[in-house]
């Protein structure tokens, strides 16, 4: 932060996006700034302090869950919404972020603007087949939660753009959820591994499976294999075994480097099939 010179207090959403685009001085928007602020970089001259813009509610529009950015994690911890919304699955997962001073100020906007591999959002918002709504110079627009950690993502979050909102769609409501961390303890940020899930079940058999893993890399890795070992089939042990295998083997393919993988991959696995499990017997 050698070259700051400037912080501004946008009041408005398209205030912010004319700052982070001034031409004149290279800007970078910040929120909570829990993990940004520890890393902004010397060529970095303006400081856009985006907290005050109008980005925290949480609301249904049409069926539809709407997450504002600037929500704290324990704001989504306490919110009815949230409890009730895919197994309660928000709530369970902001309840898992670090300390307490940390969830009444990092916010799910930055959680998944800034990807880094202890983050609980990406994966989770993935397995709810969540969308984005990012405002930049020229407007607004959609985007699958997917699509913002694709190489060939149209806007830089943070720099010239921010994400204004998170939705998550309504048959989601009633699915199947989990979220699960496996760390040295429930408040520690870092994780050796973490695993997000969500299936829809109907007349019994498992419809739109989600299944991604976080913790091994920047940005959540879907499991397909899996997913479609379960897909459209009646759950039982034999299923449940057989997607377990397909998990692990997905896992195998992407050949990640990471520390420890064999451990952490047999951990991961262990999830999916609790995770199924406590479908197969009704426990969520």
């Amino acid at each position: 932060m050698k070259n700051l010179k400037y912080c501004c207090f946008p009041k408005t959403v398209e205030e912010a996006v004319k700052l982070l685009n001034d031409k004149k001085h290279k800007s970078i928007a910040v929120a909570g700034g829990t993990l940004i602020a520890k890393s902004i970089g010397d060529l970095i001259e303006q400081y856009v302090d985006i907290r005050y813009l109008p980005l925290k509610d949480i609301k249904v529009s049409g069926g539809d869950l709407i997450i504002g950015a600037l929500c704290a994690f324990d704001e989504i911890d306490d919110n009815p919404l949230a409890k009730k919304w895919a197994s309660g699955v928000l709530s369970k997962a902001a309840s898992k972020c670090s300390s307490q001073l940390v969830r009444n100020m990092a916010t799910i906007g930055g959680n998944i603007a800034k990807p880094h591999s202890f983050n609980i959002f990406p994966a989770l918002l993935c397995a709810l087949n969540a969308k984005v709504k990012v405002a930049f110079l020229k407007g607004t627009e959609i985007y699958p939660m997917e699509d913002i950690y694709n190489t060939d993502f149209p806007h830089k979050l943070g720099s010239n753009s921010i994400i204004t909102e998170i939705i998550i769609p309504a048959y989601i409501k009633k699915c199947a959820a989990n979220y699960e961390k496996f760390a040295k303890t429930q408040a520690c940020w870092e994780s050796y591994a973490s695993c997000a899930f969500s299936l829809s079940l109907i007349k019994g058999k498992v419809e739109k499976p989600r299944v991604f893993v976080g913790s091994l890399s920047p940005k959540p890795i879907r499991l397909e294999a899996a997913e479609g070992i379960v897909s459209n089939q009646k759950l039982s042990s034999e299923i449940i075994e057989e997607a377990m295998e397909a998990f692990i083997g997905n896992l195998d393919i992407l050949k990640l480097s990471t520390v420890n993988i064999g451990f952490k991959k047999e951990v991961a696995s262990i999830m999916f099939k609790r995770f199924l499990l406590s479908v197969l017997e009704g426990k969520i």
